[in-house]
């Protein structure tokens, strides 16, 4: 409210002495303007510890990484390497005859007639590993060849069988029954064609294990010449 004071009767205002500019007014509104700049500030200071969190965090993180990829670049690594080593394996028999211990001599014997060697070949595992054996045939001198029948001029059949040493002379029926005991140029692995009294036995044989090897002969029918015939027999030691 503006005071007010008489001059000749009339009323005149009176200017307002209040506090400040403004009176009371201009008091409330620097109160105003000082609560604002306060919250302003109060604002900026919890901006800014927003800021130095996330700043710090992203530090946190950026250190974590290098870490890492540190670990990375240094991490131990596992290699390998290949050796290679090559057994000197030799797979080998020896055979000896009991008559000159190279050969066996049927001697003289008639046509279309069987024949059976009494005196084993020894046969022995000489290599330095598990073998099976194979035998084959072929003519070394004459005429005769080998086959499976006696039907044509000069063909002969040469049967073969194994034995335990000092197991026995076989018989020609242990000959005839024996399956595949027949040999000729293809070789027959002992195994598996019954080259054998017992079979089994020529499964895996062992370092220095000794078979004895008979033989038949059935000479031919009809032969085209007298010469003395011969022919060689192979044992071929080979892997199981």
């Amino acid at each position: 409210m503006m005071s007010s004071e008489k001059e000749n009767g009339t009323l005149i205002p009176l200017p307002y002495k209040g506090r400040g500019v403004g009176g009371r007014g201009g008091e409330r509104t620097q109160i105003l303007s000082r609560r604002s700049k306060l919250e302003q500030k109060q604002k900026n200071q919890r901006e800014e510890t927003k800021m130095n969190t996330l700043r710090k965090m992203m530090a946190v993180v950026m250190v974590l990484g290098m870490v890492g990829f540190v670990g990375k670049l240094y991490a131990g690594s596992t290699e390998s390497l290949v050796l290679i080593v090559l057994p000197a394996v030799n797979y080998s028999v020896s055979i000896t005859s009991a008559t000159d211990g190279q050969s066996y001599d049927f001697g003289t014997v008639d046509l279309n007639r069987t024949t059976l060697s009494e005196r084993p070949a020894v046969v022995s595992n000489n290599g330095n590993i598990v073998s099976e054996w194979q035998v084959s045939a072929q003519k070394d001198g004459g005429n005769w060849t080998l086959g499976d029948s006696t039907g044509t001029q000069d063909a002969a059949v040469l049967k073969a069988l194994f034995n335990a040493v000092d197991g026995g002379v076989p018989t020609a029926d242990d000959y005839n029954t024996a399956n595949g005991s027949t040999i000729t140029v293809s070789a027959k692995r002992a195994e598996n064609n019954s080259l054998s009294t017992t079979p089994a036995e020529l499964t895996d044989i062992a370092i220095s294990t000794q078979k004895d090897l008979f033989f038949m002969l059935h000479t031919p029918d009809t032969v085209s010449g007298s010469g003395q015939e011969t022919f060689r027999v192979y044992v071929t030691a080979v892997a199981p």
